[in-house]
Protein backbone atom coordinates (compact mmCIF):
# COMPACT_ATOMS: atom_id res chain seq x y z
CA UNK A 1 0.00 0.00 0.00
CA UNK A 2 2.81 2.31 0.53
CA UNK A 3 4.50 1.55 -2.95
CA UNK A 4 1.37 2.61 -4.29
CA UNK A 5 0.70 5.40 -2.15
CA UNK A 6 4.32 6.91 -2.86
CA UNK A 7 3.91 6.45 -6.94
CA UNK A 8 0.52 8.47 -6.42
CA UNK A 9 1.88 11.16 -4.93
CA UNK A 10 5.76 11.15 -7.25
CA UNK A 11 2.91 11.44 -10.37
CA UNK A 12 0.94 14.13 -8.79
CA UNK A 13 4.52 15.94 -7.71
CA UNK A 14 5.08 15.59 -11.40
CA UNK A 15 2.35 17.50 -12.33
CA UNK A 16 0.67 15.13 -13.77
CA UNK A 17 -3.28 14.36 -13.05
CA UNK A 18 -3.35 11.34 -10.95
CA UNK A 19 -6.12 8.74 -9.79
CA UNK A 20 -5.60 6.05 -7.50
CA UNK A 21 -7.57 2.67 -6.59
CA UNK A 22 -7.25 0.62 -3.37
CA UNK A 23 -9.24 -2.22 -1.92
CA UNK A 24 -12.30 -0.73 0.27
CA UNK A 25 -10.77 -2.40 3.38
CA UNK A 26 -6.58 -1.05 2.72
CA UNK A 27 -5.09 0.32 5.71
CA UNK A 28 -4.71 3.36 3.89
CA UNK A 29 -5.86 6.96 5.39
CA UNK A 30 -7.45 8.44 2.37
CA UNK A 31 -8.60 12.07 3.21
CA UNK A 32 -4.42 12.97 2.81
CA UNK A 33 -4.31 11.30 -0.48
CA UNK A 34 -7.73 13.38 -2.21
CA UNK A 35 -5.17 16.31 -2.01
CA UNK A 36 -3.39 14.71 -4.26
CA UNK A 37 -5.91 13.85 -6.90
CA UNK A 38 -8.64 11.08 -7.19
CA UNK A 39 -9.19 7.96 -4.57
CA UNK A 40 -11.64 5.43 -5.40
CA UNK A 41 -12.18 2.14 -3.92
CA UNK A 42 -13.48 -1.00 -4.98
CA UNK A 43 -15.74 -4.15 -2.64
CA UNK A 44 -12.26 -6.57 -1.95
CA UNK A 45 -14.20 -9.10 -0.59
CA UNK A 46 -12.54 -12.27 -1.02
CA UNK A 47 -12.69 -15.21 -3.50
CA UNK A 48 -12.01 -15.63 -7.40
CA UNK A 49 -15.62 -14.76 -8.64
CA UNK A 50 -15.28 -11.81 -6.31
CA UNK A 51 -12.00 -10.68 -8.25
CA UNK A 52 -13.70 -10.72 -11.21
CA UNK A 53 -16.59 -8.67 -10.03
CA UNK A 54 -13.41 -5.94 -7.91
CA UNK A 55 -12.32 -5.80 -11.83
CA UNK A 56 -15.08 -4.69 -12.97
CA UNK A 57 -15.34 -2.24 -10.76
CA UNK A 58 -12.19 -0.84 -11.03
CA UNK A 59 -12.57 -0.85 -14.70
CA UNK A 60 -16.15 1.51 -14.33
CA UNK A 61 -13.87 3.74 -12.53
CA UNK A 62 -10.71 3.94 -15.30
CA UNK A 63 -13.58 4.54 -17.74
CA UNK A 64 -14.98 7.40 -16.11
CA UNK A 65 -11.32 8.75 -15.59
CA UNK A 66 -9.51 7.95 -18.97
CA UNK A 67 -6.10 7.67 -18.40
CA UNK A 68 -2.97 7.93 -20.56
CA UNK A 69 -1.29 5.18 -18.49
CA UNK A 70 -2.88 2.58 -16.48
CA UNK A 71 -0.30 1.47 -13.72
CA UNK A 72 -0.71 -1.89 -11.83
CA UNK A 73 1.22 -2.17 -9.26
CA UNK A 74 1.17 -5.43 -7.64
CA UNK A 75 0.41 -8.92 -8.87
CA UNK A 76 -3.12 -10.53 -7.46
CA UNK A 77 -6.24 -12.47 -8.79
CA UNK A 78 -8.14 -8.96 -8.93
CA UNK A 79 -5.54 -6.95 -10.56
CA UNK A 80 -4.56 -9.99 -13.32
CA UNK A 81 -8.10 -9.54 -14.18
CA UNK A 82 -8.63 -5.34 -14.49
CA UNK A 83 -5.44 -5.54 -16.35
CA UNK A 84 -6.49 -8.12 -19.02
CA UNK A 85 -9.61 -6.08 -19.39
CA UNK A 86 -6.98 -3.14 -20.66
CA UNK A 87 -4.85 -2.17 -23.67
CA UNK A 88 -1.11 -1.65 -22.92
CA UNK A 89 -1.16 -1.72 -19.06
CA UNK A 90 1.92 -0.85 -17.23
CA UNK A 91 3.00 -4.02 -14.91
CA UNK A 92 4.87 -4.08 -11.54
CA UNK A 93 6.51 -7.10 -10.51
CA UNK A 94 7.99 -7.27 -7.48
CA UNK A 95 9.25 -10.69 -7.37
CA UNK A 96 10.26 -12.54 -10.55
CA UNK A 97 11.01 -15.55 -9.07
CA UNK A 98 9.00 -17.52 -6.02
CA UNK A 99 10.62 -17.09 -2.27
CA UNK A 100 11.67 -19.96 -0.84
CA UNK A 101 8.61 -20.41 1.57
CA UNK A 102 6.33 -23.29 2.01
CA UNK A 103 3.12 -23.01 0.89
CA UNK A 104 0.23 -24.43 0.85
CA UNK A 105 -1.67 -26.22 -1.86
CA UNK A 106 -4.08 -23.33 -2.19
CA UNK A 107 -0.97 -20.67 -1.88
CA UNK A 108 0.46 -22.44 -4.49
CA UNK A 109 -2.14 -23.02 -7.10
CA UNK A 110 -2.96 -19.15 -6.81
CA UNK A 111 0.74 -18.55 -7.50
CA UNK A 112 0.76 -20.73 -10.08
CA UNK A 113 -2.05 -19.07 -11.44
CA UNK A 114 -0.80 -15.61 -11.11
CA UNK A 115 2.81 -17.16 -12.94
CA UNK A 116 0.37 -18.45 -16.25
CA UNK A 117 -1.53 -14.73 -16.53
CA UNK A 118 1.98 -12.75 -15.40
CA UNK A 119 3.23 -14.37 -18.85
CA UNK A 120 0.60 -13.21 -20.94
CA UNK A 121 0.68 -9.55 -19.34
CA UNK A 122 4.61 -9.05 -19.95
CA UNK A 123 3.00 -9.96 -23.72
CA UNK A 124 0.52 -7.68 -23.72
CA UNK A 125 1.81 -4.63 -21.64
CA UNK A 126 3.36 -1.29 -22.47
CA UNK A 127 5.71 -1.24 -20.04
CA UNK A 128 7.01 -4.06 -17.19
CA UNK A 129 8.86 -2.04 -14.26
CA UNK A 130 10.99 -3.94 -11.74
CA UNK A 131 12.85 -2.47 -8.80
CA UNK A 132 16.04 -3.60 -9.52
CA UNK A 133 18.75 -4.18 -12.08
CA UNK A 134 18.93 -7.83 -10.75
CA UNK A 135 15.32 -8.27 -11.15
CA UNK A 136 15.70 -6.48 -14.40
CA UNK A 137 18.79 -9.43 -15.52
CA UNK A 138 16.30 -12.38 -13.95
CA UNK A 139 12.74 -11.46 -15.52
CA UNK A 140 14.84 -11.26 -19.37
CA UNK A 141 16.63 -14.74 -18.55
CA UNK A 142 13.09 -16.23 -17.99
CA UNK A 143 10.83 -14.64 -19.98
CA UNK A 144 13.33 -13.66 -23.17
CA UNK A 145 15.15 -11.08 -23.84
CA UNK A 146 12.21 -10.24 -26.81
CA UNK A 147 10.88 -7.89 -23.84
CA UNK A 148 14.15 -5.73 -23.40
CA UNK A 149 13.19 -2.80 -24.47
CA UNK A 150 9.84 -2.83 -22.54
CA UNK A 151 11.48 -3.42 -19.13
CA UNK A 152 12.55 -0.39 -17.00
CA UNK A 153 14.22 -0.25 -13.69
CA UNK A 154 12.58 1.68 -10.60
CA UNK A 155 15.45 1.58 -7.86
CA UNK A 156 13.16 1.77 -5.01
CA UNK A 157 13.47 5.14 -2.66
CA UNK A 158 11.70 5.25 0.63
CA UNK A 159 7.96 4.63 0.78
CA UNK A 160 7.46 4.89 4.94
CA UNK A 161 4.93 6.79 5.64
CA UNK A 162 5.34 10.68 7.74
CA UNK A 163 3.96 9.98 11.27
CA UNK A 164 3.95 10.68 14.80
CA UNK A 165 6.39 7.72 16.39
CA UNK A 166 4.82 5.53 18.98
CA UNK A 167 6.80 3.28 21.19
CA UNK A 168 5.88 -0.45 21.03
CA UNK A 169 3.99 -1.72 24.61
CA UNK A 170 6.21 -4.53 24.49
CA UNK A 171 9.90 -2.79 24.94
CA UNK A 172 11.67 -1.32 28.18
CA UNK A 173 14.37 1.17 29.08
CA UNK A 174 16.70 -1.58 28.27
CA UNK A 175 16.06 -0.85 24.56
CA UNK A 176 16.26 2.78 24.95
CA UNK A 177 20.33 2.64 24.10
CA UNK A 178 19.97 1.57 20.51
CA UNK A 179 19.61 -1.49 19.17
CA UNK A 180 19.69 -3.57 15.70
CA UNK A 181 16.60 -4.21 13.65
CA UNK A 182 15.25 -6.49 11.95
CA UNK A 183 11.55 -5.31 10.19
CA UNK A 184 9.16 -6.69 7.80
CA UNK A 185 7.19 -9.92 7.24
CA UNK A 186 8.75 -13.04 8.58
CA UNK A 187 9.09 -15.66 5.91
CA UNK A 188 11.63 -18.42 5.40
CA UNK A 189 13.84 -16.86 2.63
CA UNK A 190 14.59 -13.70 5.30
CA UNK A 191 16.40 -16.11 7.26
CA UNK A 192 15.55 -14.54 10.40
CA UNK A 193 16.59 -18.18 11.94
CA UNK A 194 20.74 -17.19 11.13
CA UNK A 195 20.16 -13.69 12.21
CA UNK A 196 19.01 -15.09 15.79
CA UNK A 197 22.13 -17.60 15.86
CA UNK A 198 24.95 -14.22 14.04
CA UNK A 199 23.45 -12.30 17.16
CA UNK A 200 23.38 -14.47 20.06
CA UNK A 201 26.92 -15.40 19.36
CA UNK A 202 27.71 -11.73 19.26
CA UNK A 203 26.08 -11.71 23.09
CA UNK A 204 29.13 -13.58 24.48
CA UNK A 205 31.33 -10.76 23.81
CA UNK A 206 28.72 -8.02 23.66
CA UNK A 207 26.27 -8.72 26.55
CA UNK A 208 24.85 -4.95 26.12
CA UNK A 209 24.03 -5.37 22.65
CA UNK A 210 19.67 -5.21 21.47
CA UNK A 211 18.29 -7.04 19.01
CA UNK A 212 14.57 -6.12 17.97
CA UNK A 213 12.77 -8.74 15.41
CA UNK A 214 9.74 -6.53 14.27
CA UNK A 215 6.86 -8.31 11.88
CA UNK A 216 4.34 -11.18 11.37
CA UNK A 217 5.49 -14.14 10.64
CA UNK A 218 6.35 -18.47 11.46
CA UNK A 219 9.33 -19.06 13.27
CA UNK A 220 11.25 -22.24 13.92
CA UNK A 221 10.69 -23.35 17.42
CA UNK A 222 14.25 -24.07 18.16
CA UNK A 223 14.69 -19.97 17.05
CA UNK A 224 12.25 -19.39 19.40
CA UNK A 225 14.04 -20.94 22.53
CA UNK A 226 16.84 -18.83 21.78
CA UNK A 227 14.94 -15.85 21.46
CA UNK A 228 13.33 -16.86 25.15
CA UNK A 229 16.93 -17.68 26.69
CA UNK A 230 18.11 -14.05 25.59
CA UNK A 231 14.25 -12.50 26.27
CA UNK A 232 16.35 -9.28 28.14
CA UNK A 233 18.56 -8.78 24.21
CA UNK A 234 15.66 -9.88 22.06
CA UNK A 235 12.55 -8.65 21.66
CA UNK A 236 9.95 -10.58 19.07
CA UNK A 237 7.31 -8.55 17.75
CA UNK A 238 5.47 -11.09 15.89
CA UNK A 239 2.38 -9.19 14.78
CA UNK A 240 1.30 -6.74 12.73
CA UNK A 241 3.39 -3.42 13.11
CA UNK A 242 1.53 0.03 12.80
CA UNK A 243 3.16 2.96 10.72
CA UNK A 244 3.53 4.80 14.19
CA UNK A 245 5.61 2.44 15.79
CA UNK A 246 7.87 1.62 12.42
CA UNK A 247 9.02 5.20 12.38
CA UNK A 248 9.96 4.83 16.42
CA UNK A 249 11.60 1.48 15.61
CA UNK A 250 13.59 3.60 12.54
CA UNK A 251 14.56 6.19 14.49
CA UNK A 252 15.91 4.08 17.29
CA UNK A 253 17.89 1.93 15.61
CA UNK A 254 21.95 1.59 15.71
CA UNK A 255 21.30 -0.40 11.78
CA UNK A 256 18.28 -2.29 9.91
CA UNK A 257 19.75 -6.18 9.21
CA UNK A 258 18.90 -7.79 5.88
CA UNK A 259 19.82 -11.34 6.45
CA UNK A 260 18.04 -12.74 3.11
CA UNK A 261 18.87 -16.02 1.72
CA UNK A 262 17.85 -14.46 -1.94
CA UNK A 263 16.18 -11.09 -2.66
CA UNK A 264 15.79 -8.79 -5.84
CA UNK A 265 14.52 -5.57 -4.12
CA UNK A 266 13.58 -4.57 -0.28
CA UNK A 267 11.69 -1.52 0.69
CA UNK A 268 12.99 -1.72 4.11
CA UNK A 269 16.52 -0.48 3.03
CA UNK A 270 15.13 2.66 1.17
CA UNK A 271 13.33 3.16 4.14
CA UNK A 272 16.34 2.58 6.48
CA UNK A 273 18.78 5.22 4.39
CA UNK A 274 15.72 7.67 4.85
CA UNK A 275 15.84 7.59 8.69
CA UNK A 276 20.05 7.74 8.43
CA UNK A 277 20.87 4.46 9.24
CA UNK A 278 23.28 1.91 7.92
CA UNK A 279 22.02 -1.23 6.43
CA UNK A 280 23.78 -4.79 6.87
CA UNK A 281 22.91 -7.25 4.12
CA UNK A 282 23.86 -10.44 2.95
CA UNK A 283 25.32 -10.49 -0.58
CA UNK A 284 21.94 -11.25 -1.92
CA UNK A 285 22.77 -9.20 -6.17
CA UNK A 286 19.43 -7.89 -5.65
CA UNK A 287 20.42 -6.33 -1.83
CA UNK A 288 24.15 -5.27 -1.93
CA UNK A 289 23.63 -3.40 -5.24
CA UNK A 290 21.73 -0.71 -3.02
CA UNK A 291 24.79 -1.09 -0.37
CA UNK A 292 28.13 0.48 -0.35
CA UNK A 293 29.90 -1.78 1.30
CA UNK A 294 32.05 -0.06 4.01
CA UNK A 295 30.23 3.11 3.21
CA UNK A 296 26.52 3.13 3.47
CA UNK A 297 26.87 -0.14 5.16
CA UNK A 298 28.06 -3.80 4.84
CA UNK A 299 27.72 -6.81 2.88
CA UNK A 300 28.35 -10.21 4.43
CA UNK A 301 28.18 -13.41 3.33
CA UNK A 302 27.44 -15.42 6.34
CA UNK A 303 26.27 -15.51 9.78
CA UNK A 304 30.39 -15.04 10.99
CA UNK A 305 30.11 -11.68 8.66
CA UNK A 306 26.86 -10.55 10.25
CA UNK A 307 27.79 -11.15 13.50
CA UNK A 308 31.25 -8.94 12.92
CA UNK A 309 29.14 -6.14 11.27
CA UNK A 310 26.87 -5.83 14.12
CA UNK A 311 29.83 -5.79 16.13
CA UNK A 312 31.74 -2.83 14.65
CA UNK A 313 28.66 -0.99 14.40
CA UNK A 314 28.80 -0.92 18.11
CA UNK A 315 30.68 1.87 17.57
CA UNK A 316 28.11 4.99 17.47
CA UNK A 317 30.52 7.34 15.29
CA UNK A 318 30.66 4.76 12.79
CA UNK A 319 26.82 4.11 12.82
CA UNK A 320 26.59 7.97 12.45
CA UNK A 321 29.18 8.31 9.93
CA UNK A 322 27.43 5.64 7.86
CA UNK A 323 23.73 6.88 8.46
CA UNK A 324 24.85 10.30 7.02
CA UNK A 325 25.90 8.40 3.74
CA UNK A 326 23.36 5.98 3.51
CA UNK A 327 20.96 9.42 3.43
CA UNK A 328 23.38 11.09 0.81
CA UNK A 329 23.10 7.49 -1.25
CA UNK A 330 19.13 7.83 -1.42
CA UNK A 331 19.44 11.40 -2.44
CA UNK A 332 21.55 10.79 -5.45
CA UNK A 333 20.30 7.22 -6.31
CA UNK A 334 16.81 6.56 -4.84
CA UNK A 335 15.07 9.89 -5.46
CA UNK A 336 11.32 8.17 -5.52
CA UNK A 337 10.10 10.88 -7.42
CA UNK A 338 12.70 11.58 -9.87
CA UNK A 339 12.70 7.47 -10.61
CA UNK A 340 8.86 8.03 -11.13
CA UNK A 341 9.88 10.48 -13.79
CA UNK A 342 12.57 8.48 -15.88
CA UNK A 343 9.49 5.58 -15.78
CA UNK A 344 7.39 7.75 -17.64
CA UNK A 345 9.82 9.31 -19.86
CA UNK A 346 10.20 5.46 -20.55
CA UNK A 347 6.99 4.74 -21.38
CA UNK A 348 6.35 8.10 -23.42
CA UNK A 349 9.39 7.15 -25.27
CA UNK A 350 11.30 9.98 -24.20
CA UNK A 351 14.32 8.25 -22.84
Amino acid sequence: MHFAQSCFRAIAELGKDAMVIFPQRAAVDLKPLEAVGRVCVYDDRRGISNGFTAARSIASHLEAFSPDSIWFTDETITSAAARAACDDPVIFIHDVRPHLVKMSVKSRLRFLCLLMDRRRAIARASRVVVMSNTARDDLLTQYGDRFYDRVSVLRLGATAPNCSALVPPELDEAFDGGFFLFFGAIEKYKNVEGLVRAFSSLLTERPFARLIIAGRGAIEEKTLRIIKQHHRSIVLLNRYISDGELAYLMMGARATLLPYLEATQSGVLPISYSFGKPVVTSDAPGLSEFVVDGVTGFVVKDEVGLAAAMDKLLDDDLVRRMGEAGRAYAKHELDFTGNVAKIISDINGES
